[in-house]
């Protein structure tokens, strides 16, 4: 092998190298991203779910009686109550 084509193999295998690791850094952040995404979307969709249920329960209990039955800080309650 000559010297023009060590180099040329040297650059080819450099230029692999640093396209797979661009593939992997690209595969991570759609990882990342993903289970980013579904943990927020799980955090807002008990909350929302948890808002609509306090608010149902307002209408025949008492924000104190809510938080002592399904443990719920009595602070959440009244933010619910108050945002509503």
């Amino acid at each position: 092998m000559t010297a023009m084509e060590a180099k040329e193999l040297s650059e080819k295998i450099r230029s692999a190298r640093i396209e797979g690791a661009l593939l992997r850094s690209e595969e991570k952040g759609h990882a990342e991203g993903y289970t980013e995404g579904h943990t927020k979307g799980h955090a807002e969709g008990f909350a929302e779910s948890e808002r609509k249920f306090v608010l149902k329960l307002l209408k025949k209990q008492t924000p104190q009686e809510i938080s002592q039955e399904f443990e719920i800080p009595l602070e959440r309650i009244e933010k619910i109550q108050n945002d509503n």
